[in-house]
């Protein structure tokens, strides 16, 4: 079996796949996207930023104003760890399955960098997966995960 994960800033969402297809795992504690996990605010004209685990209270709430906001990389990979950290505490780290990233190219190379998991495929998913089929990205995954025998 092979995992799949698709990542963009509205959405993460894990599959397992095997010789019958591409199944969506339910994660506890997924966060919804970008915005779960980091929170921009306007007030009296300054922009205030907060930050939170959305780990059931395991985590700390981070409050800050003006010019010290962190910018949309660091919004990104702030959301990339929430995600990595909620695979991880899922069951990822008892996983040795391959794990194929997919979605736009900075999101993928990003989240490479800040995960846990040491058996990510080399290739990734490029593009925008968030409505595609299921059975499309079982194909393009299987591709990835064993070139030899997709097709």
């Amino acid at each position: 079996h092979f995992l799949v994960l698709i990542l963009s800033k509205k959405h993460a969402k894990l599959f397992r796949g095997d010789a019958s297809g591409l199944h969506h795992v339910a994660l506890k504690d997924q966060t919804n996207g970008i915005n779960d996990v980091v929170h921009l605010e306007e007030k009296d004209d300054k922009k205030l930023y907060r930050t939170r685990s959305s780990g059931g209270g395991n985590g700390s709430n981070y409050h800050g104003m003006g010019g010290g906001a962190p910018d949309e990389k660091e919004n990104i990979q702030m959301y990339l760890k929430e995600v990595d950290r909620t695979l991880w505490t899922s069951g990822l780290n008892k996983e040795k399955a391959p794990l194929v990233v997919g979605g736009v190219e900075y999101i993928c190379t990003m989240f490479k960098d800040v995960s846990q998991y040491k058996h990510i495929a080399d290739g990734c998913l490029t593009g925008s997966f968030e409505n595609a089929d299921p059975k499309e990205i079982y194909k393009k995954a299987k591709e990835i995960v064993n070139p030899s025998v997709a097709g």
